[in-house]
């Protein structure tokens, strides 16, 4: 029999199975050999590495896409971002590259049982259907199986199309083999010239290796470092749109890699890219790949399907002094989950997934493993501007890394600078200042004196001297920062504008308002470009400006400016957001308060 390329059809056996028959028929009267796999809540262990080597021969996949959930690794009534296996079909099957065409199923479609399924297995199904609904991929909407059948039958020149590229693989391999003797033959001829030959170019070749492998290296270390900097470049309370954060993160990036400013825009989702078409990455770093793609909710299914079967990825578990290797690959998964729905917004999702990887840790056992879920957990409550919890909750993890004597690990440091923060937000200005003193010399020794890291801190330290009216003090440490970072990043850096509008509020503070207004115009100009005007940060420079000029009497410069400002708060905070409110009254002082 001659072989026929084939596709795979993704459907609930239970609920769809005279449907799924019906597109084989249609299949096959096409000339493709239809392929599938029955999944039944019997069936034990996890399922997935056998529904992936089903779909890896497959040119395509078709997926009937109805109201039923159907089986899974988990249970969506204890884990609400559980994925059933014919939804990691379709996943799965988009992740390697393979053409997909998605049929929605309307609610009446004929089924062949009832569907008797919990309320939270048709809530995640719908969720499903609706991210298929508003996904980058073409689908159907069919009412009954003539339509199903209708579509199928269009498909028959995007078929023809997959037909001659795998006609085209199969010749290629046949000529190759054929080639192959007579290449023997011409290699034996040859031999001694190409040796040659070689023997010239093998320094050059080598050289050229090297260079591709360590920047292949670099890129690789910003595709693992992403998820933390897409959280670490988060601000309270900030709202922002996904390519402004993948953005943000970036250049956080650069600085921390220490390359080009701007270099890994373009560089890091075409690498990423690359990743998620070999067939050879791992599972985190397809997650983390699509992260750098801006597809955080791919990223965050992917990265829960990476939990080995039983890690419970909604929760649960006790924490263990010794963490086996089962559990750090839970652990790993579970953070990542966290940090993509972070990066979607999904604060209350990620702290779950993130409580869950804490479950298996513990301060007693593998404090630095323990202490680095904490961090996340802290730094989420910091976002969402519970600071007085977020307080409370960092104090006792650099207490924790004290009494291990673990105070100079990376981890520990951010677990100190966090603490320190937070005491500066609840208004413990002379106690974060004492905690960010100590701090600041033992991040320069560790860390670097131009780390991003080791520069929040100084910052943090400058602005617990304005907070408590030291502003000349202040102004004297922002103004050596912006020096250091000036240098370490360049004068069109979004993170030295926020470092110069910083410095501007120290001098505004000491009524040197011209001096003031300079540095904020130009912390606005960068702000603008690099960040957009519709960012939170570029938001505050606008109504700092706005509010110098009103100081100065220079109403008609201000109004527009304190317009700006409050625009750009309502699309970036939430209503009756501190920050809002000073937007609010400044528009009202100059006479310039947009109706909602």
């Amino acid at each position: 029999m001659d072989p026929k390329p084939r596709i795979f059809i993704s459907a609930v056996s239970r609920e769809l199975k005279s449907a799924r028959q019906l597109v084989a028929n249609t299949l096959t009267f096409l000339g493709f050999e239809p392929v599938w796999q029955d999944v039944f809540g019997a069936q034990s262990g996890d399922l997935r590495e056998m529904l992936r080597s089903k779909i890896a021969p497959c040119q395509g996949l078709v997926q009937l896409a109805g109201q039923r959930f159907g089986f899974g690794p988990t249970d969506p009534a204890s884990d609400p971002g559980a994925i059933s296996y014919t939804q990691f079909e379709l996943l799965h099957a988009r992740e390697t590259g393979k053409k997909i065409w998605p049929i929605l199923l309307a609610a009446d479609f004929p089924a062949d049982e009832p569907n008797d399924e919990s309320g939270a297995a048709r809530e995640n199904q719908q969720r499903y259907r609706h991210r298929l609904e508003k996904g980058g991929d073409l689908y159907q909407l069919a009412a009954d199986m003539a339509t199903v059948e209708t579509f199928v039958l269009k498909l028959r020149q995007p078929l023809e199309e997959l037909r001659a590229d795998w006609e085209k693989e199969r010749r290629q391999a046949a000529r190759f083999r054929t080639m192959a003797t007579v290449a023997i033959v011409i290699v034996v001829g040859v031999l001694g010239w190409i040796v040659l030959r070689q023997s010239r170019t093998n320094e050059i070749i080598q050289r050229q290796g090297e260079d591709q492998r360590s920047m292949n290296e670099q890129l690789l270390a910003a595709i693992r470092d992403l998820p933390q900097s897409l959280s670490q470049t988060a601000q309270p309370g900030q709202a922002e749109d996904q390519q402004a954060r993948l953005q943000r993160a970036f250049a956080d990036l650069e600085a921390r890699l220490k390359l080009p400013p701007g270099s890994l825009k373009d560089e890091l989702p075409r690498f990423a890219e690359q990743l998620l078409q070999r067939k050879d990455t791992v599972q985190l770093d397809r997650a983390r790949a699509l992260m750098a793609t801006g597809k955080f909710g791919d990223a965050k299914s992917v990265a829960l399907f990476s939990v080995p079967s039983g890690g419970g990825a909604a929760g649960g578990g006790s924490p263990s002094p010794t963490i086996a290797g089962g559990d750090q690959k839970a652990i790993d998964a579970l953070v990542l989950a966290g940090q993509a729905a972070e990066a979607l917004g999904q604060y209350d999702e990620a702290t779950t997934r993130y409580r869950a990887a804490a479950a298996r840790t513990s301060a007693q056992g593998n404090v630095l493993q323990w202490a680095d879920v904490q961090n996340r957990l802290g730094w989420l409550l910091y976002l969402q501007g519970h600071y007085a919890e977020a307080e409370r909750a960092m104090a006792p993890v650099w207490r924790a890394c004290q009494a291990a004597g673990k105070t100079e690990d990376p981890i520990a440091l951010t677990a100190r600078h966090r603490w320190a923060s937070m005491l500066l937000a609840t208004g413990q200005a002379g106690e974060a200042e004492q905690e960010f003193r100590a701090l600041l010399p033992i991040r320069r020794r560790v860390l670097g004196a131009e780390n991003p890291d080791t520069l929040g801190t100084w910052n943090n330290l400058a602005t617990a001297l304005d907070q408590q009216g030291k502003y000349a003090e202040a102004e004297t440490e922002h103004r050596a920062r912006l020096a250091v970072e000036e240098r370490a990043l360049g004068a069109g850096s979004a993170a030295v504008a926020q470092s110069r509008m910083n410095l501007a509020v120290a001098l505004q503070m000491q009524k040197k308002y011209a001096d003031a207004e300079k540095e904020y115009r130009r912390a606005l100009e960068v702000e603008e470009r690099t960040l957009g005007a519709g960012n939170r940060a570029t938001a505050e420079t606008a109504y700092n400006l706005a509010l110098v000029l009103w100081e100065q009497r220079k109403f008609e410069e201000a109004r527009p400016l304190a317009r700006r400002a409050l625009e750009g708060g309502r699309k970036t905070l939430p209503a009756g957001h501190p920050d809002l409110k000073r937007y609010e009254i400044l528009a009202g002082k100059v006479g310039e308060l947009p109706s909602r």
